[in-house]
C-alpha cells in the first residue's frame, strides 16, 4: 500500500512483478501467443517464466534481451492481464500525484 514517508512527509512505494519481472513481460503478448508457451496467465502460472519467454524469444538472456523485449510487448495488454502491474501504475500515480487511468481490458 503507498504511504508517506515518516522523516520527510514524502510519497513512497513498493512493487514488485509477481513471481519474475518476465511475467510483466509475458502479460504483454496476447492471450494465444502466452498459451502457447504455456504462459496464459503469467502470474497465476508456477514459476519460470525465463523459459516460457525463451520460447518466444531464442536465446532469451535477461541481460541481453529484458530491454527490447520490453519495447516491443503491449503495455495497456500487460497492465490489464497483470494485477502486479496494476499495482505499479497505481503506485506511480500516487507517487506523482496524479489520477490513475481507467485500467485498460484486454483485447
Amino acid at each position: 500500500m503507498p504511504q508517506t514517508s515518516p522523516s520527510r512527509g514524502l510519497p513512497v512505494a513498493g512493487v514488485m512483478a509477481s513471481r519474475e519481472f518476465e511475467s510483466w513481460m509475458l502479460a504483454g503478448y496476447d492471450r494465444e501467443v502466452r498459451q502457447a508457451v504455456g504462459a496464459r496467465e503469467p502470474e497465476r502460472s508456477p514459476r519460470d517464466a525465463k523459459k516460457a519467454l525463451a520460447r518466444l524469444v531464442s536465446g532469451y538472456a535477461p541481460s541481453t534481451h529484458q530491454t527490447s523485449v520490453v519495447r516491443s510487448i503491449d503495455l495497456a495488454r500487460a497492465w490489464a492481464v497483470s494485477e502486479s502491474f496494476d499495482k505499479l501504475v497505481r503506485s506511480v500515480s500516487f507517487v506523482t500525484g496524479e489520477i490513475a487511468p481507467r485500467r485498460p481490458v484486454e483485447r
